[in-house]
């Protein structure tokens, strides 16, 4: 003997089994919406895209590819004018005293009366 509560579950299985059945408009339409979508899936979108990253590696390797000039310095200093820099270059390399530096300034000026006069 079936009890009403198995009666009811009978009932609400087939409710649902009849619910699960499109009717034949849902169906085609759900089924042409799927193929739409493996198609798109299938095919790429933007197939410029691989582009970016493939010339940005070749420029990278390009770069490091490339053999760089050997950097050389003269083998003598190169006057570069009278800047401070010169300058600075001429005392440390000059075999004067330090004393003589000291009194430069008295040396300049004796050099500029000297030319006046």
């Amino acid at each position: 003997m079936k009890t009403e509560h198995d009666q009811e579950l009978l009932q609400l299985q087939r409710l649902l089994r009849d619910s699960e059945k499109l009717d034949m408009v849902t169906s085609a339409r759900l089924s042409a919406a799927r193929a739409r979508a493996l198609d798109a899936a299938r095919s790429p979108a933007r197939p410029w895209l691989w582009a970016v990253p493939a010339a940005a590696t070749a420029v990278l390797v390009a770069a490091l590819w490339m053999p760089t000039a050997p950097v050389s310095l003269p083998a003598t200093p190169v006057a570069v004018g009278n800047t401070v820099a010169s300058e600075a270059l001429d005392v440390l390399t000059d075999e004067q005293s330090p004393e003589f530096y000291q009194d430069l300034e008295m040396y300049e000026w004796m050099d500029r009366e000297a030319g006046s006069a």
